[in-house]
């Protein structure tokens, strides 16, 4: 099969799956979604507590 050959058979193939290749990229797009909200909302969570002392004098 030449080069021609093969992109127009990766594009009928594409065409025929396009629910299933938009779904899992739409899956996809959620999950890192997900992710990075999870992720920034635990970088702020995790500050270091300001511990005020007593002084002794």
């Amino acid at each position: 099969m030449n080069y021609k050959g093969r992109i127009l058979t990766l594009f009928y193939w594409i065409k025929s799956k396009k629910s299933a290749i938009l779904f899992i990229v739409i899956i996809f797009l959620l999950m890192s979604l997900s992710f990075a909200l999870g992720y920034i909302t635990a970088r702020d969570l995790t500050k270091v507590p300001i511990i005020i002392q007593k002084n002794s004098k």
